[in-house]
């Protein structure tokens, strides 16, 4: 009865990431974070000046349709009787 026993090197039968190597990925996912989220927040800020651009756009419209009707302006506060 013949044993055959290898001995292999701790580098060819490791399994996984180092702890060194997860703390590296981290890193440099943080550092990419760090980059897109200001560029981010910018698109974001630009998109909401847009949006609210076309909104006082439609609402000129709609004040120019209203006085075209009625020959008048809307009344600026309204009061309803009781």
């Amino acid at each position: 009865m013949k044993l055959n026993h290898q001995i292999t090197s701790p580098r060819h039968s490791r399994h996984g990431f180092s702890l060194i190597e997860l703390l590296v990925v981290i890193v440099i996912i943080g550092i990419l974070m760090a980059l897109i989220l200001p560029a981010l927040n910018g698109a974001r800020i630009r998109a909401r000046i847009t949006q609210v651009s076309t909104e006082i756009t439609q609402l000129d419209q709609a004040l120019v349709s209203f006085e075209n009707r009625f020959k008048s302006l809307p009344p600026s506060s309204l009061t309803i009787p009781t």
